[in-house]
């Protein structure tokens, strides 16, 4: 046996192990290529050498033996193949791109189905993908799913080919690229991924369902499997209405339910937005439910939000409880509400810190409804004096008139209902303002002047709720002072304005006794 067949055979011996001597099988063809340069089995111990350095992640090395394959020898069209490899997992994708083409194209030019033609059209796109290069990409896989439909990596190439237009935004040319990876492919759950958000995308998010709950049916042991239960839910909860707002909540209990758990992240995404099903849906005990299941181990930038919406659901249970279970209610949504003020919120995160700013707004509304009213005057005199430019300000000064006026300190819960109305804006916080101003003005028994801002209720805010009430009260006022006459004129007044009012119907009991 010569030396030459000895040293090959040695290293192949060593690279065959059942656990591999790569160094042995390396210095058995160094040795080769030292020792025997005539050797005709040097260019074989060449492209096995290239490839162990290759394997090995020794680039640069790999790429000396690779390279003096000679042009003419058999095994030329494999080493420049390796070559192209070794430039692209060494994050060289344009110079990748240009090897395979160029193989791919002499290949193609002898005329022969040469095995790696096919190969080096297919890694040139993903090359070429890998370089950014997407226009070029699609071009590069669009022909090779068309010239080899029967490849058995089409999957990879239609695949990547729809990566590449999803880079470009050609959203319905992506989908034709996920939808020709066949079912059988070991990534057909991840073509079905892309196609969705392809039409997410493309702002067709009911398009976007067939895709993932294809997924689910035919992939179930997916890894992608959560978290397409909870895009899902999300878009069911989006686009399908009364009946999808109920098909995401069961779909996302299940999530929570499963064996095994989803991990921590995507258990609080999932508990999240089960949350905001349930407050949508007017089932705010469950939303309350999942909001504080995720406070209890929540990540630093869903605190805030989780705790605010938390203390909104408690609050609208509260408004519709009584007695123990309505106090009970208020205490909740207090304590989410101070959760959400005591948590960091990081410079850039705006939308957290105007949560913060709310819930200590809504802090000072919860105890007024409570009435702890010296609690809440310091809730709101904190916000004001913490935000006297804020867009709420004229909220804050409404709620905290309405404090000093249950305690019955009229001249600085005037003062605080005239900065609500001071701007001028029409809406239902001014039409309150200005009818409590009135109020003040007749509890302290100061009748013309809480006819004056009785009246201006009535002309200058359009919500029959206060101008009702407004008009009832500046009867009353008219009362006061003995002027039964105008009493009387605006009783029916308001009847005849506001006919389907409560301030109506006590209007038509007070004109019965004025008869």
């Amino acid at each position: 046996l010569n030396a030459d067949v000895a040293l090959h055979n040695a290293g192949v011996s060593y690279s065959s192990l059942k656990r591999p001597d790569t160094e042995k099988a390396v210095a058995a063809y160094e040795l080769l290529d030292s020792k025997y340069p005539r050797s005709p089995h040097l260019p074989s111990a060449r492209l096995k050498l290239g490839i162990i350095h290759y394997q090995t992640g020794r680039f640069d090395e790999a790429r000396k033996p690779l390279a003096k394959i000679p042009a003419n020898h058999p095994l030329k069209a494999d080493g420049d193949y390796y070559l192209a490899w070794t430039d692209l997992d060494n994050r060289r994708p344009i110079d990748a791109a240009k090897r395979f083409q160029e193989l791919g194209s002499r290949l193609t030019k002898r005329g022969a189905n040469h095995r790696l033609i096919p190969l080096c059209n297919l890694y040139q796109g993903i090359a070429e993908f890998e370089g950014r290069q997407f226009d070029a990409c699609a071009q590069t896989l669009s022909k090779f799913v068309a010239d080899f439909p029967e490849h058995e990596k089409l999957d990879e190439g239609a695949f990547n080919m729809g990566l590449a237009h999803m880079e470009q935004k050609k959203w319905d040319d992506a989908i034709k690229g996920f939808d020709m990876v066949p079912e059988k492919s070991s990534i057909h759950d991840r073509a079905l991924y892309q196609a969705a958000w392809s039409k997410r995308s493309a702002t067709k998010p009911a398009e976007a369902i067939s895709y993932y709950k294809e997924l689910l049916e035919q992939h179930a042991d997916s890894q992608l499997a959560n978290n397409v239960t909870l895009e899902l839910a999300e878009i069911e909860f989006e686009v399908g209405g009364e009946k999808g707002g109920g098909d995401a909540a069961e779909r996302l209990v299940a999530l929570l339910n499963r064996k095994p758990a989803p991990n921590a992240d995507l258990r609080r995404l999932a508990l999240y937005r089960l949350g905001i099903v349930q407050f949508k849906r007017k089932d705010y005990s469950e939303s309350a439910k999942a909001f504080e299941d995720l406070l209890k181990d929540p990540t630093e930038n869903l605190v805030v939000s989780a705790a605010w919406q938390a203390g909104e659901a408690r609050r609208q249970l509260a408004l519709t409880a009584e007695g123990g279970a309505q106090v009970r209610e208020y205490k909740a949504a207090l304590k989410n509400y101070d959760i959400a003020m005591k948590a960091k919120v990081a410079t850039n995160q705006a939308d957290q810190s105007r949560l913060q700013q709310q819930a200590l707004l809504r802090d000072g509304q919860t105890k007024a409804a409570m009435e702890l009213w010296a609690d809440s005057e310091k809730s709101f005199t904190s916000f004001i004096e913490a935000h006297p430019k804020h867009e709420l300000i004229r909220t804050a000064y409404l709620g905290l008139g309405w404090t000093y006026q249950n305690q019955e300190n009229y001249p600085k819960a005037i003062e605080s209902f005239e900065k609500t109305v001071a701007t001028g804006v029409r809406d239902d916080a001014g039409a309150r303002a200005q009818f409590l101003l009135g109020e003040c003005y007749f509890e302290k028994k100061q009748y013309n002047k809480a006819i004056i801002e009785f009246s201006k209720v009535e002309s200058l805010y359009a919500f029959p709720q206060w101008q009702s009430k407004a008009a009832y009260e500046l009867a009353q006022s008219l009362l006061r002072i003995e002027n039964k006459d105008g009493a009387r004129m605006n009783f029916e007044r308001l009847i005849k304005s506001y006919p389907d009012t409560k301030a109506a119907d006590a209007a038509k009991s007070e004109l019965k006794l004025l008869k």
